[in-house]
């Protein structure tokens, strides 16, 4: 089954297992399945997040540091829960996709202002290779007061983060 451009968050179904992918000048940075709460992160940009899926920082990142501007969405419709995921092992192995890794010319340009000892770049370093979703470690991590206030409007104003 083939990819089908997607050009709006309401094109992809509700209710069907689906693949979803994201690419930059035709190279896939997220590529994966669910419905649509998962699949709609790929229209994730500056004013929408998808705070709770894994990918949503890396997304973040290349939206806000990134010299890209062809992003293209794409998503195929499955039959069910089990052909999406024999599917989607399939297009990861012609693709890639799965990784969580972010171009060293983003993560330096994050990282350009910051001292190496900074708090700020721990939590950003930390957030960055979190295994579940950066951002939302971020915000609970405020929401704890592990970040202080300050730390939080720096941290806040280079990801561009909206206020809560």
């Amino acid at each position: 089954m083939n990819f089908q451009e997607v050009k709006n968050i309401s094109d992809i179904p509700k209710n069907k297992y689906l693949i979803y992918a994201l690419s930059i000048d035709g190279k896939y940075i997220v590529l994966g399945r669910g419905k649509y709460n998962r699949a709609k992160v790929i229209f994730d940009n500056i004013d929408q997040i998808s705070y709770n899926h894994i990918k949503s920082l890396k997304i973040r990142l290349y939206h806000l540091f990134g010299s890209h501007s062809n992003f293209k969405r794409e998503i195929v419709i499955t039959e069910s829960i089990e052909h999406a995921k024999d599917l989607e092992k399939e297009k990861h192995k012609l693709f890639g996709g799965n990784s969580l890794e972010i171009d060293s010319n983003i993560i330096d340009k994050l990282f350009k202002d910051l001292k190496n000892d900074s708090r700020i770049k721990l939590f950003l370093e930390i957030a960055v290779t979190s295994r579940y979703s950066g951002l939302n470690d971020l915000r609970r991590w405020y929401k704890e007061q592990i970040i202080s206030e300050a730390h939080w409007q720096k941290i806040s104003n280079m990801l561009q983060l909206p206020t809560e």
